[in-house]
């Protein structure tokens, strides 16, 4: 892996968050540091990322939405777990934004959710408006 190029340290991370889909809760809080590790080199090495600020958001709201046996279960793994909340998702998430003004659905889903999770209802609908303004580009987009 080129320690130096933002690409290969996002892209790994990409390919480690989609393995967890298919692991156990111990092997998925063990690639959520080194996924972490990689998010974190790539964001240095590129602020300017918008893919990179979304996959942070993400890791945020996943990290402030592990249930209290996966947190036990990290707290036992390591001397201490890994902490985030929604309000580091939505400003990664932002960022993301900013940084890509015509968005897209999926980072306009994710901040929604995570107004949902704040309980900021009339945020929360604001941001799936704008992410239904947006036209399906795939099928993957329904």
């Amino acid at each position: 892996l080129d320690q130096n190029s933002s690409e290969a340290h996002k892209w790994y991370a990409i390919a480690l968050g989609s393995r967890g889909e298919f692991q156990g809760v111990k092997e998925k809080i063990l690639d959520g540091f080194e996924f972490k590790k990689h998010i974190d080199a790539a964001a240095e090495l590129n602020p300017g990322d918008h893919i990179t600020h979304h996959l942070l958001g993400r890791f945020c709201y996943e990290v402030s939405q592990l249930s209290w046996i996966e947190r036990k279960m990290a707290a036992t793994l390591f001397a201490s777990p890994p902490s985030a909340s929604l309000p580091e998702a939505i400003q990664h998430f932002l960022q993301a934004e900013k940084l890509k003004p015509d968005g897209w659905k999926e980072n306009r889903l994710f901040i929604a959710k995570c107004y949902i999770g704040e309980g900021d209802y009339n945020q929360a609908v604001i941001w799936l408006d704008k992410a239904d303004s947006i036209p399906l580009a795939s099928a993957d987009d329904k």
